[in-house]
């Protein structure tokens, strides 16, 4: 016991001391002359090449052909990804990458300074954390009060904005991350914009005629350690796919992208997706969206489709998470199930074609976005980040 306390000791002096290290280096290269012309992009961590920085980085070239975009990531896979389609990228740990956080002078993040490598040689820059959408979960800075102060003076030696999308989330967001007004800009979810533009489905062409149903279910435990999920013991599989069968419905389950689940037998009208399938993309083509505790029915509101919320282990999972924001039966615009029973009643429900929360769908809608905010943003985004000086 002794030697387990002064390992955890240790470790957060180390920890304490590297915080101290980095925002010394922020104060510093504050100094340093930042280069307008040049933006990094990054998000979750570093280890995803998704959601809403994505949408800006793809769109910025089209927008700012005389600008320097560059997407940073820690993963090799998407380095050479990115590589092969004729994308600036660089992997952060780099001598290449230090020196592009040195001079950058504007940033795009979805989490945490971690998506482009640290906050160490980011002082000075602009940043705008975009985030990765709108939370119903309790969000919060650290409630260490040395890793909050830290946070909070890491936050003051760059100029730093918060992306949202109505006046409602951003009270969330500024109570949360402890925000001000001018920090937050209400301008909607970039990531959100594969709904209005032209484009093909590629989850819907490949099951023409049939109407889709998403499970989309939160993720639960910790990215370090999650539980593995059997599908089989949460919902009736043999059940759904002859519900599917009969309706001309096909049941599509994307799992969060840190999860992991045990295979199922196989079912003709009942398919898993990989971890990390465009999420977009798939609520684009989800005419029934299934979730339970996750912020993605926010996305699907846009789309002004039936939702339901399968909270099988809704006891258990608000004595183990954070909690929500809001009062969970009260915020979610859908019949909330809490079996398969109910489930699939429900699922009988809107197969006969009625559709009883649609009302209650366009009062979530007007609360979490905008109407500005309903339809293309991140021209917007870009255009009004971008002429900060």
């Amino acid at each position: 016991m002794i030697l387990r306390n002064s390992i955890s000791f240790l470790k957060e002096v180390k920890r304490g001391t590297l915080d101290l290290l980095s925002l010394g280096c922020m104060a510093f290269t504050s100094l340093f002359p930042r280069d307008r012309n040049l933006v990094l992009f990054g998000a979750w961590e570093g280890h995803q090449y998704a959601d809403n920085p994505r949408a800006l980085f793809l769109l910025f070239p089209e927008l700012y052909p005389m600008k320097r975009g560059v997407w940073l990531t820690s993963e090799e896979s998407i380095a050479r990804e990115l590589q092969e389609e004729g994308l600036p990228v660089c992997l952060s740990g780099t001598f290449r990458a230090a020196m592009l956080r040195l001079r950058a002078g504007y940033v795009i993040l979805s989490n945490s300074f971690r998506d482009v490598g640290g906050s160490a040689l980011l002082g000075g820059a602009r940043v705008l954390n975009v985030w990765h959408g709108i939370p119903i979960k309790r969000i919060g800075i650290p409630e260490d009060r040395f890793r909050k102060w830290v946070f909070l003076k890491k936050r003051d030696l760059v100029k730093y904005s918060f992306v949202s999308s109505s006046p409602g989330v951003t009270s969330q967001f500024k109570k949360g991350f402890q925000l001000s007004e001018l920090q937050i800009c209400e301008w909607g979810q970039a990531r959100n914009d594969v709904f209005y533009l032209p484009h093909r489905n590629a989850i819907r062409d490949c099951f023409p005629g049939l109407r889709t149903v998403v499970y989309m279910p939160t993720f639960r435990g910790d990215w370090m350690n999650s539980p593995s999920l059997n599908l089989s013991s949460i919902l009736d599989l043999r059940a759904l796919d002859e519900f599917c069968r009969r309706n001309g419905m096909v049941f599509l389950v994307k799992f969060h992208k840190w999860a992991r689940f045990s295979p199922i037998a196989n079912y003709r009208n009942i398919r898993v997706l990989e971890n990390d399938s465009d999420a977009q993309l798939i609520l684009d083509a989800a005419d029934i969206l299934i979730t339970d505790y996750s912020g993605c029915f926010i996305d699907h509101l846009l789309l002004d489709r039936p939702q339901i919320f399968f909270a099988y282990d809704l006891e258990q999972y608000l004595a183990a998470d954070l909690g929500f924001l809001y009062d969970y039966r009260e915020i979610v615009p859908g019949p909330v199930c809490l079996d398969n029973r109910q489930l699939l009643r429900e699922l009988e429900i809107l197969a006969a074609g009625e559709d009883p929360c649609r009302d209650k769908r366009k009062q979530r809608l007007d609360f979490f976005y905008s109407k500005d905010n309903r339809g293309p943003v991140a021209r917007k985004q870009l255009e009004k980040f971008l002429c900060q000086t």
